[in-house]
């Protein structure tokens, strides 16, 4: 499947979601996402109470590892909507500031993530996830 999202419907609004729900082994489960919510018509809100807004929840993996690893696919998106795509945008010619820049912003992500990581490892093995 694939969703498309135009830009004049993306806000910066994120959320985090969690909720529990019963495991396959019968046991309570925390699951947890993330939420970007995206621009709608304020008609269709019938009451403030009500938070039926358009919104894109990305339910998260249980398993450490792989939320680590999507941790680091949304870093790079993030770089790239930042203009640090690889190689530069197609049909932009990249001179070496733009080059530099882009391998600042790489080492910093790298180190970020390796802290968010070893974050990550010290909260699941306090049996925090």
């Amino acid at each position: 499947m694939r969703i498309n999202v135009y830009a004049e419907e993306i806000t910066n609004e994120i959320d985090r979601v969690s909720k529990v729900v019963t495991g396959e082994d019968g046991k309570p489960a925390a699951c947890h996402a993330i939420r970007l919510y995206l621009r709608s018509a304020l008609e269709l809100h019938h009451t403030p109470d009500d938070d039926d807004r358009p919104a894109i929840t990305l339910w998260l993996p249980r398993d450490l590892s792989a939320r680590v690893e999507l941790a680091i696919a949304f870093r790079a998106m993030a770089a790239w909507a930042e203009d640090s795509w690889p190689g530069g945008w197609p049909g932009r010619r990249d001179g070496p500031e733009h080059l530099a820049v882009k391998a600042d912003r790489e080492q910093e992500a790298e180190a970020e993530m390796a802290q968010k990581a070893a974050s990550l490892s010290e909260q699941w093995a306090r049996g925090q996830t």
